[in-house]
């Protein structure tokens, strides 16, 4: 009888001590879920400024820890032609510098803002992305923001000649 005893005070200890293990998971998990949730809750308009820790390619950045997609272009990919490039001349320009960000939009397929950004001296960098002929003004999000800084076509890997790049390669 003694060991039937034991037996479910054992099972009762045991029980306990799952139930405050599966108690701190789920305050865990809260605390976790409250963090991100206030990490991406930006509302259009909200300014995100700081310095630019990484380009992930020629129309994505990290900024404050947050990703953050140029708002209205689309840059060749990294493994397309003209992709690497595009890559090289967004961090030569803005990596390590300080930029402004307004959101635009959260995109939560891919955990990012989309977001017109703006260098030190006000340049738009979605606009110096695709004058240099690194990307193409993506029209169904931007509405036309980037029409006059467009050079190349969707179908064209490579701008046609023109004008000399307006921003500088630092």
């Amino acid at each position: 009888m003694s060991n039937s005893f034991t037996s479910h005070s054992a099972h009762r200890q045991l029980g306990g001590s799952i139930m405050r293990f599966l108690l701190a998971v789920l305050v865990t998990l809260t605390a976790v879920a409250t963090t991100y949730a206030s990490l991406y809750s930006a509302q259009k308009g909200q300014i995100i400024e700081g310095i630019v820790q990484a380009v992930g390619d020629g129309d994505g950045i990290v900024v404050n820890g947050m990703k953050i997609r140029l708002f209205g272009i689309d840059a060749f990919e990294n493994d397309r032609p003209r992709g690497r490039e595009a890559r090289v001349f967004l961090k030569r320009w803005v990596e390590g510098h300080i930029v402004r960000c307004v959101v635009q939009d959260y995109d939560a397929k891919f955990q990012r803002f989309d977001a017109v950004c703006f260098d030190q001296g006000g340049r738009d960098l979605s606009c110096g992305v695709a004058w240099n002929g690194y990307a193409v003004e993506w029209k169904t999000k931007s509405l036309g923001r980037y029409t006059p800084c467009d050079r190349i076509t969707p179908l064209q890997e490579n701008p046609p000649p023109g004008p000399q790049p307006v921003l500088p390669h630092p």
